[in-house]
């Protein structure tokens, strides 16, 4: 069962690529491609693009592509890309912070540090 690639490119064409090389979306610069790429802005946009394609494809949630190693075959699914929307932290309380999907775990480390939060020293050496 497959999604209507034509009804997918129709609605989200600015940040849906078909037949995608992700080489250039990890550190090791390696990697075949994906069927279908796309490029979450919000997280309106993403609820969208996920109900369209429901369950009929794989899925697969790339970060920042510091600590994957891509196939040099074709990925028959979804790559989804997070884009800079959902790099975000803030306190909720003295003590819970809320990090978006994309911010890195450094930025995460330092963020606790500035705000005295301990417990988080260990992702300061995590790309």
């Amino acid at each position: 069962m497959n999604v209507d690639l034509k009804e997918l490119l129709s609605e989200f064409s600015n940040n849906l690529k078909l037949d995608y090389n992700l080489k250039k979306k990890n550190w090791f610069n390696i990697g075949g491609t994906t069927k279908i790429y796309y490029k979450a802005e919000n997280l309106k946009e993403l609820i969208k693009f996920l109900k369209k394609i429901e369950k009929k494809e794989n899925i697969f949630i790339l970060g920042g592509g510091s600590n994957t190693l891509i196939t040099d075959g074709k990925f028959n699914g979804v790559v989804i890309k997070l884009a800079n929307n959902f790099n975000n932290i803030s306190k909720l309380s003295e003590e819970i912070i809320i990090a978006g999907a994309a911010v890195s775990d450094r930025s995460l480390s330092d963020f606790a540090m500035e705000n005295s939060l301990g417990g988080f020293e260990f992702l300061s050496c995590i790309p």
